[in-house]
């Protein structure tokens, strides 16, 4: 699109490209990454039958025409061990070879397990990665048969995190994988080049969809944590990793994070920005929903510079005691409530009482007599007010 939004006339057919891969069905395209020299890879899936799904790479010139000096007609696919394939993210190492992150499945069993794949700049497969180019750990050999992954991150060391989810036989929890340059588990990662994460009482379903890496190497992971088999119930959840793997306990509560908002809510998308700041996108039974987060000094709190932002509570469900933290741009009288699901008022912490510039942090003791159950937090003044759903156990 132009930067008006209208289609870019220059740019294929009126704007659009529609590519069919030789020799399948169909393709779906999942991600893309737009390289250095203006070329565009594309990335999903090429359906050859409804047994045989690979991984599908295209790659186009900054016109929108195919690059032929790519693969096949512009293009590569590759089978990996089980029937089933799909490229979820692309990464570009500095030397230009391409790593392709996802996972496959067999279609007749409950077996899945994380995929990697590196190819050189022509998409060949580079052979001196993995087995001839390919990685397909399973995370467990015992347990872990439902490994969906995928999302890459290139470390400066040339590391290569890969994130995604895995089922332990009990519950589904973050994991996190390390390789090496050459495709080899790094055994100096979490526990053998392996790091799983659940966040309790959320014991169901974890699962994360994005990672990005700090400036000072860090790891910030983002996705769900449901209390349901689907994400019906589910809320944001968010974890810092030191660069061995260990939880950043510098980071919201014990290096977790949970967004309660509205029980239907998801993190698909995370960013780093400039400032350091956190930048998380995603959905919720309401639409869609971006938060920020502090880093360096201010670890795991909102930037809640206006309050219409989300504001930060921890732990959430709560027992007896909570922590409340957020970021005013200017000094500000604040009153801090707490609602029934009824809307009325069951508690007070603060009236009208005066907050400085910057962070402020509060420790909240809730009423021992109130019921289990859920609640309204809210902090306002008198322009503005913030509302964040809590639980009560």
């Amino acid at each position: 699109y132009n930067n008006n939004g209208s289609p870019d006339s220059t740019f294929g057919f009126d704007g659009q490209i529609f590519k069919q891969i030789s020799g399948t069905t169909s393709c779906r395209s999942e991600t893309i990454l737009l390289q250095p020299d203006g070329k565009i890879l594309q990335a999903g899936t090429a359906i050859v039958n409804s047994s045989d799904q690979r991984f599908a790479i295209v790659r186009y010139k900054s016109s929108g025409s195919i690059d032929p000096t790519f693969g096949v007609f512009g293009a590569v696919t590759t089978q990996m061990s089980l029937n089933e394939s799909y490229i979820t993210s692309l990464a570009l190492q500095p030397d230009g070879k391409i790593l392709a992150g996802g996972y496959s499945n067999n279609s007749t069993s409950s077996i899945f397990k994380f995929a990697l794949v590196r190819y050189k700049s022509n998409g060949s497969l580079d052979t001196t990665f993995g087995v001839g180019g390919k990685v397909e750990p399973f995370l467990n050999d015992t347990n872990h048969i439902y490994d969906i992954g995928g999302l890459i991150a290139i470390q400066s060391d040339g590391k290569i995190i890969m994130v995604g989810s895995t089922y332990t036989g009990i519950e589904t929890e973050f994991a996190l994988l390390r390789f090496n340059i050459d495709g080899k588990i790094d055994s100096t990662f979490g526990n053998s080049g392996i790091v799983t994460t659940d966040f309790k009482p959320f014991i169901n379903l974890n699962q994360a969809f994005s990672v990005a890496l700090q400036v000072d190497g860090k790891i910030v992971v983002a996705g769900y944590a449901s209390l349901s088999s689907s994400n019906s119930q589910a809320n944001i959840a968010m974890a810092r990793y030191n660069i061995d793997g260990a939880l950043d306990t510098d980071f919201g509560d014990s290096g977790k994070v949970l967004l309660v908002l509205n029980n239907d809510d998801a993190a698909y998308a995370l960013t780093i920005q400039q400032d350091g700041k956190i930048l998380i996108a995603g959905t919720g039974n309401e639409g869609m929903l971006v938060a920020r987060y502090l880093s360096g000094l201010d670890l795991g709190a909102l930037d809640l510079s206006v309050l219409e932002n989300p504001i930060l509570i921890y732990p959430n469900p709560i027992h007896s005691q909570a922590t409340l933290q957020y970021t005013l741009n200017e000094d500000k009288q604040i009153t801090i409530e707490l609602f029934d699901m009824q809307g009325k008022v069951v508690q007070q912490f603060i009236t009208n009482e005066a907050r400085t510039t910057g962070k402020n942090e509060e420790v909240l003791c809730f009423n021992e007599y109130l019921p289990a159950g859920n609640y309204i937090l809210n902090i306002s003044n008198k322009k503005f007010s913030q509302g964040i759903k809590i639980i009560l156990q």
